[in-house]
């Protein structure tokens, strides 16, 4: 199947949705001049995507992939990969080398209300900058444009970087998007934000 590109999402202060201009300034105190974020409408990441991306980063995202698959054959329709508008890549670019710095994927079946936001991934010497804030927000934007208002996070074992990512996602549904319901699957916990 191939892979449609939905939208190029400019960091500016002009073209992000709301809160997401605050996210620029750290990104650019940060040290990268400029971040775009690039949204495929598909499961499978282009191959001129992944050749963008670090050795690590590739790896990471490949392993993921491999186990999400599984999960996928157990619980979604038989060849829910070919599902047009099911399934959601973004990945984060640096604007001046072209490098992916991450990604999130994220899926909502068609006609329905509720997103499982799955793998957020950022590069390790780029975390803490606003990044994965990004990532998160423009999948909660579209799916938000979709009619989702309903999420799912899952999460495996605890770790510092996941007990961060809970206080985030417990923050945008406070002060970002407030008529979302958030569930967080965190290790054998669930948080209902």
């Amino acid at each position: 199947m191939k892979q449609k590109k939905n939208s190029i999402r400019s960091a500016s202060n002009v073209s992000l949705p709301g809160s997401l201009s605050g996210d620029l300034d750290q990104v650019q105190r940060a040290g990268i001049s400029l971040i775009k974020i690039e949204h495929y409408d598909s499961i499978y990441m282009p191959k001129e995507v992944l050749r963008r991306m670090s050795e690590g980063t590739r790896k990471k995202y490949e392993r993921f992939m491999e186990y999400h698959w599984k999960v996928l054959r157990n619980y979604c329709p038989h060849r829910s990969d070919q599902i047009e508008g099911m399934h959601h890549t973004l990945v984060a670019v640096d604007c001046d080398s072209d490098r992916v710095l991450g990604y999130r994927y994220f899926y909502f079946p068609v006609e329905s209300n509720h997103c499982e936001l799955f793998n957020v991934y950022v590069e390790s010497n780029y975390r803490r900058k606003g990044i994965a804030t990004s990532l998160i927000k423009n999948a909660i934007d579209i799916s938000i444009d979709k009619g989702i208002n309903k999420f799912t996070v899952s999460m495996a074992e605890k770790s510092v970087e996941r007990d961060s990512l809970v206080r985030k996602y417990t923050d945008l549904s406070k002060n970002y998007c407030q008529l979302c319901q958030f569930t967080i699957l965190y290790e054998h916990e669930v948080i209902q934000i």
